[in-house]
């Protein structure tokens, strides 16, 4: 007996929804079990491969469109990828910037005297000058007072 396209067509759509997928040795068995026949082997593998071309047609239509979903995904994330390293390379720059201007000024603090308010040369200066004035000034009212000029080494003790 021979056995039709349409009966192979069937055995394998039962066999590929009981098992998700059918092998010429399982449909070949199935036909000899149902109707005592095998069928041709090339005519088999021809129509498997048919059935086959259907799913990969519609699997193919879903493969298309989730490539197309992730190439816009991967253009997506390189754009972010992109900004995400401009931003990067602004701030580095800013940083490094921040950064040279500290040194400066610590370079500057460290070269300039750490003397604060007077220098000591100008103190010994003003001090010897204080002391000069208040000299003179002991000696004006020895002299407008009537009495001997005052010593100047106990107007410098004095001051200490």
């Amino acid at each position: 007996m021979r056995v039709s396209d349409r009966q192979i067509r069937e055995v394998i759509d039962a066999l590929c929804a009981q098992h998700g997928r059918a092998s010429g040795a399982a449909v070949r068995a199935e036909l000899a079990r149902l109707y005592s026949a095998r069928g041709g082997v090339r005519r088999i593998y021809r129509l498997l491969a048919e059935s086959r071309g259907l799913t990969r047609d519609t699997n193919a239509a879903q493969v298309a469109a989730r490539v197309t979903e992730l190439e816009g995904a991967l253009t997506e994330a390189l754009r972010r990828a992109e900004l995400a390293e401009y931003r990067e390379r602004v701030h580095q720059e800013w940083a490094a910037t921040q950064i040279d201007s500290l040194r400066t000024r610590l370079r500057d603090a460290e070269l300039a005297p750490r003397v604060k308010g007077v220098s000591h040369d100008d103190y010994l200066q003003l001090h010897r000058t204080l002391a000069a004035t208040r000299l003179r000034l002991a000696e004006l009212e020895a002299q407008q007072a009537g009495r001997a000029p005052v010593d100047a080494s106990l107007l410098v003790l004095r001051d200490r």
